[in-house]
């Protein structure tokens, strides 16, 4: 084989990931996400892959990649990241071109999520890179559900189209996505795929040493699509104790909320992923009264851990949850919620049904280990086409 032909091998397995616009691996490390999401491109490594983050991120960045060799780290705003993230958003399809280099020679081009994604797509058009277009949820979807403003939402509407019109492949998390998007857009790929989430299920795992089922977990946002007020209200006049994880705009008046309807609510901000899931498994129930979800990780990560889940029947969770099988779900009421808890707590036969169930679940559709087989099967498929064209 000559030098040509190795370099084109060599080639065949270079990704370069784009991150969802304004975000960096200082932004993965401060909402805790940081050990999980490189997780799946270690697993990419092993399998001869050379894997690049292209980030929103500055210098910080730099000195965080050495924390996950041999995974590389170019980011876009290295020496300057102007404050204003209009400007940021202006200026970041001409900075893409400071990595032209890396572009040029990879093989696939990934988003990490679909906002943002139109500077994949730029880089698509000037080096002819197959994309992959992820989307961890529907962003139009979701900007309809948040009644965001309606140049918000047209917006949207046409960045998405972009990135859906442009891909070589789609990966959506949930059928509602998809069904949602085939609705909504014109998607002319023939590579379309259902790429649920996943869990690194040795990492959040059932654990022996459990707490009182009448101390209550949950996980995430602050805001008011996850409906956390009627969560505390729900629990009110009773002796259950929350435990909340995370941060948001609502957490003030969350903490006043509880005050004022007498719950016993403690409030630990955000924890790292690798400390959540040893956190996470000592309770035996976790609530999520959210309003809508895409394709909850943290839904998935505590059904790993084996809890019993008391969850909205909702949309997003609802694919997720089998009633009074993999968990219980409820209205998004105060009655409904508390009558969800209520038969959880009251049973530790149920409870440890509803988890072991729940756990099993995951094993069978949400592992690591498969999920990262399927990811490289495709990517490498992708690669191959585009070797063999050249």
């Amino acid at each position: 084989m000559d030098h040509f032909e190795q370099e084109k091998m060599k080639q065949a397995k270079r990704l370069v990931l784009f991150f969802t616009f304004d975000v960096s691996l200082q932004t993965w490390l401060e909402t805790g996400l940081f050990a999980r999401e490189v997780e799946l491109y270690r697993r990419l490594i092993k399998n001869g892959w050379d894997v690049t983050f292209l980030t929103y991120g500055t210098n910080n960045d730099l000195e965080l990649a050495k924390k996950i060799s041999p995974i590389k780290v170019v980011p876009l705003f290295k020496k300057w990241r102007p404050s204003n993230p209009i400007i940021r958003l202006v200026l970041s399809p001409f900075l893409i071109f400071k990595a032209r280099k890396l572009l040029k020679n990879c093989s696939v081009l990934k988003t990490n999520q679909i906002w943002g994604g139109w500077n994949a797509v730029l880089a698509r058009w000037v080096w002819g890179r197959p994309l992959v277009v992820r989307g961890g949820y529907e962003p139009y979807a979701f900007s309809i559900h948040q009644n965001q403003p309606k140049p918000r939402q047209i917006f949207t509407k046409l960045m998405t189209g972009l990135c859906y019109r442009n891909a070589d492949a789609v990966f959506l998390a949930t059928k509602e996505d998809l069904d949602f998007a085939k609705t909504h857009f014109s998607i002319h790929t023939q590579e379309i795929y259902i790429r649920s989430n996943w869990v690194d299920t040795e990492h959040f795992r059932p654990s022996l040493k459990k707490r009182s089922a009448l101390e209550i977990l949950y996980v995430g946002r602050f805001n008011s699509q996850k409906n956390l007020t009627t969560l505390i209200k729900s629990l009110a006049n009773s002796d259950y104790i929350l435990h909340l994880v995370g941060d948001g705009e609502q957490r003030h008046e969350l903490e006043e909320l509880a005050e004022k309807v007498s719950v016993s609510a403690i409030f630990h901000g955000r924890l790292p992923n690798d400390v959540l899931s040893k956190f996470m498994a000592e309770f035996e129930i976790f609530a999520l009264p959210s309003l809508f979800e895409g394709n909850p990780k943290v839904l998935i990560e505590s059904m790993s851990a084996g809890l019993a889940i008391a969850a909205t029947d909702s949309p997003g969770i609802n694919s997720l949850i089998r009633h009074n099988e993999t968990g219980v779900l409820c209205p998004p009421s105060e009655e409904g919620l508390r009558r969800a808890i209520d038969s959880l707590a009251a049973s530790k036969n149920f409870r440890m049904s509803i988890g072991k169930k729940a756990r099993s679940y995951i094993l069978e559709h949400h592992s690591l280990t498969s999920f990262a087989n399927e990811e490289e099967r495709i990517l490498s498929s992708l690669a191959e086409k585009k070797y063999d064209e050249t």
